[in-house]
């Protein structure tokens, strides 16, 4: 049986423990400091910790670094949000909540983790755009060699899973403005977008879900031996319900 813990309450969270449990999810709240519930967790057998509808990301992802595993062969945990637009297609924005500056090769194991968690969580093919105020060379800069390197290196490190870059995020958004700014057709449209620093993915992430007015959820942080999600505070009942089923499928 799938089973989930909570360390904190709230209105929302309490709503969301509720429907959980009332369609066949466990789901408990035990309102302890982050540290202990963290150990807690990594000494049970519970399916998934959320936290953070309180708390700074900071004191979540401190804590988390001290006391769960990181994967073997990862030096770094990263995060994604998804965002879902009017008709239910998801959207993968990274790192939107933990690497404040990533390097080049940071950038490819986010891409590479955000891909994974994609397809465990949609069944769908992975499809990435890594994000620039460039397109194929159309901008110059630091961070515009830096996003082209990232993808450079992505690309020659995982040949099967497609991505381009660097790319604008009209031109990674719309089929007709990448052709326009490309010359190339794209058949499908990406479906995870990876931002230079972290500045850039959280606010956009947060334009879009306000100004688009798309449901949001997460942050779910990847690269621990298990999932943890730190929840925006700015999360509704609804959003941290989905957030949930979500994170169930990591």
């Amino acid at each position: 049986m799938k089973n989930i813990l909570f360390n904190e309450e709230s209105k929302e969270v309490e709503e969301v423990t509720r429907g959980l449990n009332l369609n066949g999810i466990s789901a408990i709240i035990k309102k302890m400091s982050i540290r202990e519930s963290l150990l807690e967790y990594k000494s049970s057998e519970y399916s998934l910790f959320i936290t953070g509808h309180t708390l700074p990301t900071m004191n979540v992802v401190r804590g988390a670094l001290d006391i769960l595993e990181i994967k073997p062969g990862r030096k770094k945990v990263s995060s994604f949000m998804i965002l879902e637009n009017i008709g239910g297609k998801f959207l993968f924005f990274a790192d939107c909540a933990v690497n404040i500056n990533p390097s080049e090769e940071d950038l490819v194991q986010i891409a590479f983790d955000t891909a994974s968690s994609f397809f465990k969580i949609t069944e769908n093919k992975p499809r990435i755009a890594f994000i620039s105020y460039s397109t194929h060379g159309s901008g110059k800069g630091e961070s515009v060699d830096k996003v082209k390197k990232a993808y450079k290196l992505f690309t020659k490190k995982y040949p099967n899973i497609f991505a381009d870059g660097e790319l604008q995020i009209d031109a990674a958004l719309s089929l007709d403005v990448y052709k326009k700014k490309t010359g190339k057709d794209l058949i499908e449209p990406f479906n995870i977008f990876i931002f230079q620093n972290l500045d850039t993915a959280n606010t956009v992430y947060k334009v879009a879900a306000k100004l688009g007015n798309m449901k949001s959820y997460g942050p779910f942080i990847i690269g621990f031996e298990k999932p943890l999600i730190d929840l925006s505070r700015s999360a509704t009942s609804d959003e941290i319900y989905k957030t949930a089923l979500l994170g169930l499928k990591l």
